[in-house]
């Protein structure tokens, strides 16, 4: 993944000042909320899980246009539309 310019000063603004893991070369294959822990569940294509409270997945419009990640619960109407 290369991120440039913008979303490169945001991560690295998440890492320096917020305390916040971020995991590189894992391709999401899962994201799920779990309403009743408050948590967000995510699995990779290699197996690893991550758990957290919030998470940002920034991944190419062509690979949600795919459905190469499932939401639980789904996305929005309005969201799934504009895709």
């Amino acid at each position: 993944m290369l991120v440039v310019s913008g979303y490169q000063r945001f991560a690295q603004s998440l890492v320096d000042n917020h305390n916040i893991e971020v995991y590189l070369n894992h391709r999401v294959v899962e994201a799920s909320y779990r309403e009743e822990e408050e948590q967000t569940v995510v699995v990779c294509a290699n197996g690893k899980q991550f758990t957290a409270d919030s998470v940002v997945i920034n991944v190419p419009i062509g690979v949600l246009k795919k459905g190469a990640i499932k939401f639980n619960p789904r996305l929005p109407n309005e969201k799934t539309g504009a895709i």
